[in-house]
């Protein structure tokens, strides 16, 4: 429920670990590891926008992720409204 969510949240928030391989590394061959801080706000930014990837990185603490996650979130917009303005015209 909603107090599962927070307390994962919380402890992504507290200590953010490395993220492990495992299905990565099945697939590719040995997946760099990245921190989960940066993993969390990236896929924020792709699924939430710019402005939620922004508050999760304020809101936990991580202020050097607050402009990659404001640039990739606007990059995410500017590529992906033009791709989805063509599609709607083909299959018009």
């Amino acid at each position: 429920g909603l107090g599962a969510l927070l307390r994962a949240a919380r402890r992504a928030c507290a200590a953010p670990p490395k993220a492990e391989g495992g299905v990565c590394d099945a697939l590719v061959g040995g997946a760099p590891e990245l921190p989960l801080s940066l993993l969390l706000t990236a896929s924020n930014a792709n699924i939430g926008g710019p402005a939620t990837a922004c508050a999760l990185a304020v809101g936990c603490g991580w202020e050097g992720l607050k402009t990659p996650a404001l640039l990739v979130g606007n990059l995410g917009y500017a590529v992906a409204t033009p791709l989805a303005i063509l599609m709607f015209r083909c299959l018009r």
